[in-house]
C-alpha cells in the first residue's frame, strides 16, 4: 500500500518549516550579498530555504545511518514500513520544496530537473517490492555532501569566500563529493545491477543519478586546479596530474567525452552487458524463464 498519508505528513512538516524560515525565523543579514540585483526579496527567500535544506539533509542522513546499523548494506532486502518512512521522507520534502520554489519563483531549470527526478525515483522506489533500500543508499551518497555545499552558499551570501573557513569548506566538499560519488557511488551502481531483484527502470534511475555525478566531478576538477594555479607558485608534483586533468577539461572536448563516456561504461553500459544481455535472466525484476539457447 502507497504510503499517502506519510508522504502528506513530510509534506505539510517541511511546507510549515520553509514558511516560518521564511516570513518569521530567518532574516538574511543586511550586509549579504545579492545574487539578483536589487531583488532582496528573492535572495531573502533561497537564503531561508537553503537552511531548510540544510536540515532535511541532516535527517535524511540519520534516517539513512539508522538504516545501516540496523540492517547493514544489503540492497536486496524487501521493502519494510522503516524503509518505506525513509524515502517518503525525502519524497515528501521534495514534494513541498517543488511548491515552495514555483510559488515564490526562486526555481532555476536546474532546480526543477532535479525536483522532477526525486519525484520519479521516490516513488517508483516504494512501489517496487525491493526498491527502497537501494535508493536510501543514493539518498546518502546525495545528501552527504549537501551541507557542506549549502554551506559554500552562506560563505558567498556572508562575502566570506576567501576566509580560512570556507577555504576548508571547498576542500571538504570536493573531497567528499568526490569520494562518495565517484568511487563509492560508482561501485554501488555497477553492483545493483547483479541484484536478483529491483526492475531494471529502477536500477537505471540509480546509474542515471551516479552518471550525472561526473559533470559535477569534471567542474570540481577544473575549479581545484584554477585554485592551486592561483595560490601556488610552483605546483607540488603530487598535484600536478590534478591540474593537467583540470585543463584538459577546461578546454578539450575529448578529454569531456572520454570522461564522461567511462563513467557511463561503468555505470550502466558494462553491468547492463553482463546481467541482461547473455542470458537474460534478470528483466523487470523477475527472472525470466526465457532459454536463449
Amino acid at each position: 500500500m502507497f504510503p499517502f498519508v506519510e508522504v502528506g505528513i513530510f509534506t505539510v512538516v517541511y511546507m510549515i518549516i520553509s514558511l516560518l524560515a521564511t516570513k518569521v525565523v530567518l532574516k538574511m543579514p543586511n550586509n549579504a550579498a545579492s545574487t539578483v540585483p536589487l531583488n532582496r526579496s528573492f535572495d531573502h527567500k533561497n537564503y531561508a530555504q537553503h537552511h531548510v535544506s540544510f536540515v532535511h539533509s541532516i535527517v535524511s542522513l540519520l534516517l539513512g545511518v539508522i538504516k545501516l546499523y540496523a540492517y547493514g548494506l544489503s540492497h536486496s532486502m524487501a521493502n519494510d514500513n522503516y524503509t518505506i518512512i525513509v524515502v517518503a521522507h525525502t519524497f515528501g520534502y521534495c514534494i513541498a520544496d517543488t511548491i515552495f520554489v514555483e510559488i515564490f519563483r526562486t526555481a532555476n531549470w536546474l532546480t526543477r530537473f532535479h525536483h522532477l527526478f526525486v519525484l520519479i525515483v521516490c516513488p517508483a522506489s516504494i512501489m517496487d517490492s525491493h526498491g527502497c533500500s537501494v535508493a536510501i543508499s543514493s539518498i546518502i551518497l546525495a545528501e552527504i555532501t549537501n551541507p557542506n555545499m549549502i554551506t559554500r552558499i552562506f560563505f558567498k551570501y556572508l562575502f566570506l569566500t576567501e576566509s580560512t573557513g570556507a577555504s576548508i569548506n571547498e576542500w571538504v566538499f570536493a573531497t567528499t563529493f568526490v569520494v562518495t560519488r565517484g568511487i563509492i557511488g560508482t561501485v554501488f551502481s555497477y553492483s545493483i545491477y547483479f541484484l536478483p531483484n529491483g526492475t531494471l527502470f529502477l536500477k537505471g534511475l540509480n546509474s542515471f543519478f551516479i552518471f550525472l555525478s561526473s559533470f559535477w566531478i569534471s567542474q570540481i576538477t577544473i575549479l581545484a586546479g584554477e585554485k592551486i594555479k592561483s595560490t601556488t607558485k610552483t605546483i607540488p608534483t603530487l598535484l600536478l596530474p590534478l591540474v593537467v586533468a583540470s585543463d584538459k577539461l577546461k578546454t578539450s572536448l575529448v578529454a569531456k567525452t572520454i570522461f564522461h563516456g567511462m563513467f557511463l561504461m561503468i555505470v550502466f553500459i558494462i553491468p547492463v552487458l553482463q546481467t541482461q544481455l547473455p542470458s537474460q535472466k534478470y528483466i523487470g525484476g523477475q527472472q525470466s524463464n526465457i532459454n536463449p539457447h
